[in-house]
């Protein structure tokens, strides 16, 4: 198996005798940030799930064989790169902050860059391990940390000989600590250390995924913004007025009986017109903290889509009850819902991730014939994420940081490369080597070219949300120089699982959403691009139009947002319910979507220049959807003619 991070690095703390400055008895050990760094801090998992899904599977050899790696949904660029620079300055420095350390605050003097260490300064603690053969026994050193540090207690040989030639390379300089912190860092990038089995190398290296060439054609951007937890979307978009029906079939009324105390009052949304008359009220409402949003849709830059979800086929509640239809799988529960809204392929659990097919698809790297494909690439903002699951890989970037760049890079790049290129025979192996020596790779490349771009807006930072669309629109304003044609990009914002609070968590929530997307639009437009631009938003499902008393709990169809400055806007796309207590409800307010994901994204890959041909590729299910059942570009988005 691979080993966690958090696990990897207590262990080559204990393995190697750290003692906390003052001794064990003066001070605890203060691991700061760790979340972030490697993605694992104890007591801090992100969810009730864990800080990984079970049924993860990388793309590579593991997903090939048909395996699930689990723990791989941990190692991305941000977390990989972070555990060896946070392990760097472990075995230089001591525990600190410096140098992206490990310790808990900051400290008054990280520099020269010396390996002489100053307690009183830089330390929080030191490791204390001494070899106990004598350090100038290159050889028997390096028996000693394979002993303490491989789980197999076998290095490679061919890795081990790399480590030990630049440990005895290193001594010969006369600084003992200085070497055995070379091989330490050079030990923490193998297969060896990061997994259970033994590494046996296959002759040769792998071959790395082709790349169209670069024709400068006009650029387009896909902004995935999941609303993780299961949004009760249901208060994001309500029936306001000029509703239809009387008495019990009066689709505002049933809205506030039905929904109760969670309900939100006229005064406390803003009204839009649907802007269509299929819709059961001419006037809706939406939440009363998406002024911006608002302001979207009356510009003719926003649409929502009303009663959208999971489906593999049209569903009526006839079809329902009589079970004459298929069913997505996984009704309700948050980790299968989470992998078919990100999949949009609801007849199946393993299927590649939308974001990640629809560049496969553009890229010309799989299944499309495209004859000039675009140079093309997936960015997550919110780690190792099912949607862009592909085979051309995605970039994973740090909110906080963006490209985060390998510190040891100048005095041990080569060797490290040296490392981490050969392919193994291993199955374990293999893809954690082969994800490190990606995730090195490309932020070299990309950290060279995000340095030279900010923005012209100033993004507040101050929550996550807004860290992470800062990163997509400096990536966006890079793209000459990335020489894109065509990105995607998946960020989220979590918190949404209101079984209870489920008024004050929503109203916080819409309130971060608010103030990062004006920042993200107001960028956008200063740089020429908003036109270029649509952010699509999502969630696993919506919840329950009844309420438990405290919120609301897992539901089915929901409603959700369209941005962009391309769009045909100001429009209630979808089907609102017209009777909300009977026509598609299955029971405490969970309603059959009347709108599938597929109908959505239909356009957005019309629109994004996904070929006709190869749309089944993209959306597996299109074929179980008539021509009635999907959105064409020319229903979502101005065609160029009519700008």
């Amino acid at each position: 198996t691979i080993r966690e991070p958090i696990l990897k690095l207590l262990g080559l703390m204990r393995s190697l005798s750290f003692v906390p400055t003052g001794g064990v008895a003066n001070r605890e050990v203060e691991l700061w940030d760790l979340q972030e760094d490697i993605g694992q801090q104890a007591y801090n998992m992100p969810s009730v799930f864990n800080f990984y899904n079970w049924d993860y599977s990388p793309n590579g050899v593991a997903l090939e064989s048909g395996l699930y790696a689990p723990e791989a949904g941990l190692a991305n660029g941000p977390y990989l790169i972070g555990f060896l620079n946070g392990v760097r300055s472990l075995v230089r420095w001591g525990l600190s902050s410096c140098y992206d350390g490990f310790g808990g605050f900051e400290y008054k003097d990280c520099s020269p860059v010396a390996d002489v260490k100053d307690p009183a300064k830089n330390m929080q603690g030191d490791i204390t391990w001494v070899p106990e053969s004598n350090y100038s026994d290159v050889s028997g050193v390096l028996d000693e940390l394979e002993l303490l540090l491989v789980p197999s207690a076998h290095l490679n040989e061919r890795n081990r000989e790399i480590i030990q030639n630049a440990y005895a390379s290193q001594l010969k300089e006369g600084d003992t600590r200085l070497a055995l912190a070379t091989a330490l860092q050079l030990l923490a990038t193998t297969a060896d250390f990061s997994t259970s089995t033994a590494n046996i190398h296959r002759s040769g290296e792998r071959e790395p995924v082709a790349k169209p060439d670069f024709l400068d054609r006009d650029y387009k951007a896909i902004v995935y913004l999941y609303f993780n937890g299961g949004l009760d979307s249901f208060n994001i978009l309500i029936p306001h007025s000029g509703c239809n029906g009387t008495g019990a079939t009066h689709v505002r009324d049933q809205y506030e009986t039905i929904r109760g105390g969670v309900a939100l009052d006229r005064d406390e949304v803003h009204e839009i017109d649907a802007g269509n008359p299929n819709q059961p009220c001419k006037t809706f409402g939406i939440h009363g903290e998406l002024e911006v949003i608002k302001d979207l849709y009356d510009d003719g830059d926003a649409i929502f889509l009303a009663n959208i979800g999971a489906l593999v086929e049209p569903l009526t509640l006839d079809e329902w009850d009589e079970g004459s239809k298929q069913l997505p799988q996984g009704l309700f529960a948050h980790n299968t819902q989470t992998v078919l809204a990100q999949t949009v392929h609801a007849g199946s659990a393993g299927a590649k991730g939308m974001l990640g097919r629809i560049v496969d698809s553009i890229s010309g790297t799989s299944y499309s014939d495209m004859v000039d494909p675009y140079s093309a690439k997936g960015y997550s903002l919110a780690g190792t994420v099912k949607a862009l699951d592909g085979i051309v890989p995605p970039e994973v970037l740090s909110p906080s940081q963006g490209n985060v760049d390998l510190q040891s890079s100048s005095e041990l790049g080569d060797l490290i490369e040296n490392i981490t290129k050969a392919e193994s025979a291993s199955i374990v192996s293999e893809t954690i080597s082969s994800l490190l020596s990606q995730s090195i790779a490309q932020s070299a490349n990309l950290g060279e070219i995000l340095d030279q771009f900010d923005t012209s807006t100033d993004f507040a930072r101050s929550e996550t949300l807004s860290k992470q669309l800062y990163q997509v629109a400096r990536v966006i304003k890079a793209r000459k120089a990335l020489e894109a044609e065509r990105d995607v990009f998946y960020v989220e914002l979590g918190g949404f699982d209101t079984h209870a609070s489920l008024q004050e968590t929503v109203a916080s929530k819409m309130e971060i959403v608010n103030s990062a997307l004006d920042e993200f639009v107001t960028e956008m437009k200063a740089q020429g691009i908003w036109n270029n631009v649509t952010i699509v938003s999502g969630s696993e499902f919506g919840r329950t139009l009844d309420n438990n008393g405290f919120g609301t709990d897992h539901g089915w169809g929901g409603n959700t947002f369209v941005l962009g400055g391309s769009l045909n806007g100001s429009h209630v796309l979808g089907q609102y319910p017209w009777d909300l207590a009977e026509e598609v409800n299955v029971g405490r307010g969970r309603l059959i979507p009347t709108t599938s994901w597929e109908a959505l994204w239909h356009s957005v890959c019309q629109w994004f220049g996904v070929e006709d041909d190869d749309m089944g590729n993209v959306l597996p299910n299109k074929h179980n959807f008539g021509n009635r059942d999907l959105f064409t570009k020319h229903d979502v988005f101005i065609s160029p003619d009519d700008e």
